[in-house]
């Protein structure tokens, strides 16, 4: 099971990956895991609120398993790098008074400003959608993923 989790986190990690072009700007990536939604989109919304909701939820587990390496927490925020901006998910590491300690978790595709591993801010109103892997591989929170499989159904 925690080889699945490790191969999962691998493969979103690398389908983040961008090639830079001659004037060093990152090349568009075509891949089928990379999403263009805009920030007023509703599910991109109603999954911003869901989270949200759930911080307190968040935080108290946080409390309870943060230290225990079979569980891995994921929160994903807005970055911004001039006009630029682009939503990516950082590996919780702390929790401070205000939000969260965190370390990029993928390589960003079209700011320039950050790299994956960098250590980042997160603050509790910027939390746009969270991730808790349990050591069964069951997801929590990934709210904007759930809503965009549930909107494909038939």
């Amino acid at each position: 099971m925690r080889n699945a989790v490790y191969f999962s986190l691998a493969v979103l990690i690398l389908t983040h990956c961008s090639p830079r072009n001659s004037d060093g700007k990152k090349e568009a990536v075509d891949d089928p895991n990379i999403f263009q939604l805009s920030q007023g989109d509703q599910l991109v919304l109603k999954a911003m609120r869901s989270a949200q909701d759930s911080l307190v939820f968040l935080v108290n587990f946080w409390d309870i398993y943060g230290g225990e390496d079979d569980y891995r927490f994921f929160l994903k925020r807005t970055f911004h790098d001039g006009a630029d901006e682009e939503h990516m998910w950082s590996r919780l590491v702390k929790v401070y008074d205000g939000g969260f300690l965190a370390v990029l978790d993928n390589e960003p595709g079209v700011i320039n400003n950050l790299r994956m591993g960098d250590t980042v801010r997160v603050k509790f109103k910027d939390v746009e959608d969270f991730m808790i892997v349990m050591p069964d591989s069951t997801v929590v929170g990934n709210y904007l993923r759930a809503l965009m499989m549930e909107d494909s159904i038939p």
